[in-house]
């Protein structure tokens, strides 16, 4: 079967949960299909290492540039339109052309799209398709918008209701819907929503010993991304302080890209911002206790697998662990206000033995539930089964 695997990015470099989404279920699915994959990007990330990373996966890659200009005026006509302006923003003239010639040479037999973002490129294509909602994004932005003030939050208001109603409104093009977790699942209320999680790569996140620790506290993400923005100031500003009152010297190493002004300014002597990160590998193994006080998120949060993969004791907020399910404050550790996570965090910190004991129940648990093949081959049936359902 010929899958057609449409991404709103390069699923390359992995700094962002939708790339490694994509990426991990592309290596998997190409053990059973054979990929055509499309996908957008800038200058700087349509690059030789992305295609030559993809292709022992995919028979036909095409990567579109997206210029200034054309983002600007796409986004202007769909949001003219009443669409969200993430539609807009990553429409492909030219991949739209390209799957509707393909199609109307039968050269496809399904196509598969991550978020959507992507919907409005698949709209009258007349072959069987699923999409992945991955999030329920209307949710997550009722949150954003909430944690934000003056025309930023008008425009998050605007944003919202449009994404809540253009989430329902393509739910009829497709064939097949996927999403990320079962909260999500919840949040949107649609039928025949199948729940495809994500992964760990096991192999690969493995704590090394013989590292020297550095960091007292890690939080890791896309330091760009809205609700890892809030979450670092609000760890910064709201929990580091009461930790300081019990444990003066405490470290905190707020690792992943771009950065947003608002991290940046973080940075002081106990708190370290360090930009990309080749391998976070080295800063998780630098590290005592990751702290996620997530609080405006929604999915499934690939920090936190990763962190426990690497056997870190982690300590997050209930909306954050409810996707993963672990055995709270066994497997993983749940904190509600500043002060709880402040002495969860002590607690951790001064205890090396409960560190241990909670990071090898971190590891195995993720090992058990969270292996990227187990969790795509879901995708697999739902894809190779015309009715869409698991056989």
């Amino acid at each position: 079967m010929k899958l057609l695997i449409l991404l709103p990015r390069i699923p390359y470099p992995l700094e962002k949960g939708d790339k490694l989404r994509a990426f991990h279920q592309i290596k998997v699915l190409a053990e059973h299909f054979d990929i055509v994959l499309l996908a957008s990007g800038n200058s700087k990330e349509i690059s030789s290492e992305a295609y030559n990373t993809l292709k022992p996966y995919c028979s036909e890659i095409y990567f579109f540039r997206q210029n200034k200009i054309c983002r600007a005026w796409h986004t202007f006509r769909f949001f003219i339109a009443g669409k969200p302006l993430q539609t807009g923003y990553f429409y492909s003239a030219k991949a739209q052309k390209l799957i509707r010639k393909k199609v109307k040479q039968k050269s496809i037999d399904h196509i598969y799209c991550q978020l959507f973002r992507t919907a409005e490129m698949l709209k009258n294509i007349h072959i069987p398709k699923t999409i992945d909602y991955q999030d329920a994004f209307s949710v997550s932005m009722k949150k954003r918008m909430k944690a934000t003030r003056g025309l930023k939050k008008m425009l998050l208001a605007i944003e919202y209701n449009r994404v809540k109603k253009y989430e329902k409104t393509i739910y009829s093009w497709f064939d097949h819907h996927t999403i990320i977790s079962e909260s999500d699942r919840e949040h949107l209320n649609m039928p025949d929503l199948h729940v495809v999680r994500n992964g760990v790569d096991i192999d690969f996140f493995q704590a090394d010993p013989k590292v020297e620790k550095k960091y007292e506290l890690i939080f890791s993400g896309n330091m760009s991304y809205l609700p890892n923005v809030h979450t670092a100031v609000y760890l910064a500003k709201e929990v580091m302080p009461l930790i300081w009152n019990q444990a003066p010297e405490t470290t905190l190493v707020l690792a992943g890209a771009s950065p947003d002004k608002a991290i940046r300014q973080l940075a002081g002597k106990n708190i370290v911002v360090t930009g990309w990160v080749n391998d976070i590998r080295e800063v998780y193994n630098q590290s005592n206790v990751f702290i996620a006080p997530m609080q405006i998120g929604t999915g499934l949060q690939n920090k936190i697998l990763e962190a426990m993969a690497m056997q870190l004791p982690s300590i997050t907020s209930e909306s954050a662990w409810k996707p993963i399910g672990a055995e709270k404050d066994k497997e993983l550790q749940i904190a509600g206000s500043a002060q709880e996570y402040a002495d969860k965090a002590v607690q951790l910190l001064k205890d090396q033995e409960k560190r241990r004991e909670t990071g090898e129940y971190a590891r195995n648990f993720v090992s058990r539930n969270f292996d990227w093949k187990a969790c795509t081959h879901k995708l697999v049936r739902i894809i190779e089964n015309p009715s869409g359902k698991e056989s």
